[in-house]
């Protein structure tokens, strides 16, 4: 049983979500995005598109998660862009969730104060806002 969530579902083509300053914390922000992705292509496409925005290309970290389905298949992909630990608890929030054809990223304006395992929670909400907005959204 998946808690929070009814059934899995795939990410309609072309769909983008993304809010900045979702949350605040000792002065770091974090930011939630997903979009779809069926491959490489697609996660490059997002990342680039999120980094022409200058809130996401100065940002501190952009980590992300990425889960595919292909010809039956399932890839599973993450990426902590330096937060360590951080692409691995978006992946298990989309496995949670049981997502597909997605790439979510969770973005860090580091506040100057260390959060410590905090920071761990907070990549958890923003991937779960991430995550039901586009469930909602797909409705």
């Amino acid at each position: 049983m998946k808690i929070g969530f009814a059934s899995s579902f795939d990410v309609r083509e072309g769909y983008f979500f993304s809010e900045k300053d979702i949350f605040e914390d000792r002065g770091s922000r974090y930011a939630a995005t997903i979009a779809y992705a069926a491959g490489k292509e697609d996660l490059l496409r997002v990342l680039t598109k999120l980094k022409e925005d200058e809130y996401f290309s100065v940002a501190d970290h952009n980590s992300w998660a990425m889960i595919v389905v292909r010809n039956g298949v399932r890839y599973e992909f993450s990426n902590d862009d330096g937060e360590t630990g951080a692409g691995k608890v978006i992946l298990r929030e989309m496995q949670k969730a049981d997502i597909t054809n997605a790439v979510v990223v969770v973005t860090r304006h580091f506040g100057g104060i260390k959060l410590e395992r905090d920071r761990y929670a907070h990549i958890q909400t923003a991937s779960r806002h991430a995550l039901a907005v586009a469930r909602e959204d797909h409705r």
